[in-house]
């Protein structure tokens, strides 16, 4: 059995550019997702790298204090570039399944550029 779906012609025209500009989003931003942007990297607080490696903030604070990951301290709080966490994980230094970086990474870029998209 085939069903046949009816739309105006207005409201397949909007989606379809839609498409379009999701499709040109990811051709144009695919070297970052899989590369990672130095330039704009993107700094984290303790608590989402923790949440993000799943490990406590205490795992975190012993990390730094063993000297094992790069951080700075701004405003008394601790941050962390992204792509170093990514590369600690590649070198196992932090013990961590390194998909969870890959999918907040990609969560973390969709939602900013949608939130610029939407200014």
């Amino acid at each position: 059995m085939t069903e046949v779906i009816v739309m105006e012609s207005v409201a397949y025209q909007k989606m379809m550019g839609q498409i379009a500009k999701i499709a040109e989003f990811i051709t144009k931003n695919e070297h970052k997702l899989q590369e990672g942007d130095s330039d704009n990297d993107v700094w984290l607080d303790s608590q989402e790298v923790a949440d993000m490696l799943h490990i406590s903030t205490r795992t975190l604070q012993r990390l730094r204090s063993e000297g094992l990951i790069e951080y700075s301290v701004f405003r008394r709080k601790c941050l962390y570039k992204l792509s170093e966490i990514e590369r600690k994980v590649r070198e196992k230094v932090i013990t961590c399944e390194p998909h969870l970086v890959d999918v907040y990474k990609k969560n973390r870029l969709l939602n900013v550029t949608g939130m610029e998209d939407d200014e």
